[in-house]
């Protein structure tokens, strides 16, 4: 199943439908205007088609409503703009560990409990949601702390 949705779940976002499944019918059945973010939270990984019992290609279909999203002009500017900074910051290793080191300060910025508004475009999301804590470190620092073999 989806990280994304194991985690959160579709009614998060305000869709009846949970999951990967939501984020495909949703948009189809509600508007694809009203969910037009729902295509775009999943990790596209595949392993919702892999465990569909229906066999239906989710992926794919998650894919084809996030191109149809782009070629409209759906998409929110913030979300189009928050994905091109993270592309570049992803492209540029050194930038990427640096970001990486630095994100235990963030988390004193986290909203402790629902309703509790975090800040900025974050106290929309977290009048409604549990703001998930951070790692207390990160993935690279846990793999190069293994142990041969592991």
């Amino acid at each position: 199943m989806c990280r994304v949705y194991r985690k959160i779940g579709g009614h998060a976002y305000d869709s009846v439908y949970p999951g990967p499944i939501g984020a495909v019918l949703s948009p189809l059945l509600e508007g694809r205007e009203r969910h037009a973010e729902l295509p775009l939270a999943s990790s596209l990984c595949g392993a919702c088609s892999e465990v569909c019992s229906a066999r239906i290609p989710l992926a794919d279909y998650l894919l084809r409503l996030r191109a149809e999203a782009v070629e409209t002009g759906m998409g929110s500017m913030a979300w189009s703009a928050g994905l091109r900074s993270f592309a570049e910051v992803t492209r540029r290793p050194r930038v990427w560990s640096w970001r990486a080191r630095r994100r235990a300060g963030a988390s004193s910025l986290r909203p402790q409990r629902v309703g509790e508004e975090g800040p900025g475009p974050l106290g929309v999301w977290t009048r409604t949601r549990e703001f998930p804590a951070l790692a207390r470190q990160s993935f690279r620092r846990t793999w190069q702390r293994r142990e041969p073999g592991d």
